[in-house]
């Protein structure tokens, strides 16, 4: 939000008058019944909000579909057309929100005036983010409706999008035939001010109260168009951005994990070279470590046949369906022989004696009398 706004004023007779609030609201400045090409404006570091003359306007609802603004801004003119003189071709229309009936208050004003406001605006160097009919400067309020003598002209609002302008003299006359036609009519509040008290009062209403922008379709201001075009971009390179660091952390991470990788390979090589001084390359450093470790395991303990034995044991406990026939010692190797009800059992018992770290050979496979037989010489360590 920009921090000060113009609230501009056309009057009836062709004068103008603005008032310019800071973003509390408070007046700054002012100046009423002015031509517009001898405006003496502030600098335009602001937005620029217009009021026209309500006579000009007719308020009026729809009841449609759901429908996206785009499809409902091209079905409003066919859903109005019995109830306008004019041609809808001739006309413009602006649209507020879906109420809570399901109805979208609309406002419809002939596009000659609209473009004429708008010429005038151009030619002074204005370019307005809204144009409101006066009716929304008046308060709006569920319990009230309020009144006041404007611009020659009578303003009432009786609702949130709804109200009429009429000449001051047949006000009371035509506020009777709201009421009796009114379900709920509501207390009538008049409103009593100076033109200029008046104006000031309409400036910050216009900030306060529901009310539908006559610049909409065609009529869009372009700046707005920019302001959300440099959203995107705001939003656009602070993605680009956040890749761009994440892409960069995984580079930078990339680049740290390669050097402790290389200076672990430098260790695990010095280590390696120790254990294997006549070895040319480092081939498989975890596997030659963990057989060398097996082996001197074995080498160490004083009786490798129980050694042997405690990991045959283990295996045999777990695959009871093996039957053992024969077991033989000789030269730090044992030989068994098996049997099982079909060789996928046998071929399970080798793998899992290969995983407790012993070499197997299995020898003189067969099949009797629908049993496997086999003759497997197991020794420590991996082949």
């Amino acid at each position: 939000m920009t921090s000060q706004r113009i609230v501009i004023f056309f009057h009836s007779d062709h004068s103008v008058s603005w008032v310019k609030l800071t973003e509390t609201g408070d007046i700054q400045q002012s100046a009423y019944r002015q031509e517009i090409n001898t405006l003496s404006l502030p600098p335009m570091n602001h937005d620029v909000y217009v009021i026209v003359p309500a006579q000009t306007i007719l308020l009026t609802e729809v009841q449609l579909p759901k429908l996206n603004r785009a499809r409902l801004r091209q079905a409003l003119p066919f859903a109005l057309e019995e109830q306008l003189v004019e041609e809808v071709d001739h006309l413009h229309f602006a649209m507020g929100d879906y109420q809570a009936d399901g109805s979208i208050p609309v406002a419809i004003i002939n596009r000659l005036q609209l473009e004429s406001w708008l010429g005038r605006l151009k030619d002074a160097g204005l370019s307005p983010v809204a144009i409101l009919p006066a009716l929304f400067a008046l308060p709006y309020s569920e319990e009230y409706w309020h009144v006041t003598a404007y611009d020659s002209m009578g303003l009432v609002r009786i609702g949130k999008y709804s109200g009429f302008a009429c000449d001051p003299e047949n006000i009371s006359t035509l506020l009777e035939l709201k009421k009796a036609e009114s379900i709920d009519p509501k207390e009538i509040i008049q409103i009593k001010r100076d033109e200029p008290s008046l104006l000031t009062e309409f400036a910050k209403n216009i900030f306060l109260y529901p009310s539908i922008n006559l610049l909409q379709g065609p009529y869009q201001p372009k700046h707005t168009n920019k302001k959300a075009k440099k959203t995107w971009l705001t939003a656009f390179y602070l993605t680009i951005a956040w890749i761009g660091f994440a892409f960069f952390s995984k580079i930078m991470s990339c680049f740290i994990l390669s050097a402790q990788n290389y200076h672990l390979n430098l260790e695990i090589a010095k280590i390696y070279r120790v254990h294997f001084p006549t070895a040319k390359s480092v081939i498989a450093p975890r596997e030659r470590m963990e057989e060398k470790l097996r082996k001197l395991s074995f080498s160490n303990n004083e009786n490798p046949f129980l050694s042997l034995l405690a990991l045959l044991s283990n295996s045999f406990a777990s695959r009871k369906e093996i039957q053992l026939h024969r077991l033989d010692f000789r030269n730090s190797q044992i030989t068994l022989d098996i049997s099982a009800s079909s060789f996928n059992s046998i071929d399970a018992l080798i793998q899992l004696l290969t995983q407790q770290g012993l070499t197997i050979k299995q020898q003189n496979a067969a099949s009797v009398n629908s049993e496997a037989k086999a003759t497997l010489l197991i020794t420590a360590g991996i082949s």
